[in-house]
């Protein structure tokens, strides 16, 4: 009877976990993100966190938010530490060495950075703007 109580804690634990980490996922934006470079290999024993990160990312609705983000997958084969590396627009590199941390972990401290260096929508659309009234301008000129 123990044992059947063990497992059910467990899975308790790992469901809480997984909704913890889709809340974070619906946090995602790429605005401040120029490039995400991914390397890992598949052979490690921890190579699911970068795999599962990866995949949620990359998502069609993700992407959307910044159509100029370069995204780069490098598949090794050295036994190397999983990694994920974030370049900036404003030109900070953060690294994540991702053999010790979760998928939640490395979800929520990539929010927090995005949250700190973000690059807000309303100055963007307020360029997009100024840029289509000059537009507007000149074909009026013409």
């Amino acid at each position: 009877m123990q044992f059947f109580i063990i497992i059910m804690a467990a899975r308790v634990a790992s469901n809480s976990a997984s909704r913890y980490f889709y809340a974070e996922v619906k946090k995602f934006h790429l605005r401040p993100v120029k490039k995400l470079s991914f390397q890992f290999d598949p052979f490690h024993e921890n190579a699911k966190t970068v795999r599962d990160f990866y995949f949620h990312i990359s998502s069609k609705k993700i992407r959307k938010t910044n159509e100029g983000c370069v995204f780069k997958a490098d598949v090794v084969n050295d036994r190397s530490e999983p990694t994920i590396s974030v370049d900036l627009s404003n030109g900070l590199n953060v690294l994540f060495k991702c053999s010790n941390l979760s998928a939640l972990e490395v979800a929520k401290e990539f929010n927090h950075i995005l949250k700190k260096y973000d690059v807000k929508e309303e100055d963007t659309t307020i360029k997009l703007k100024g840029a289509l009234q000059k537009e507007a301008k000149a074909k009026k000129r013409k």
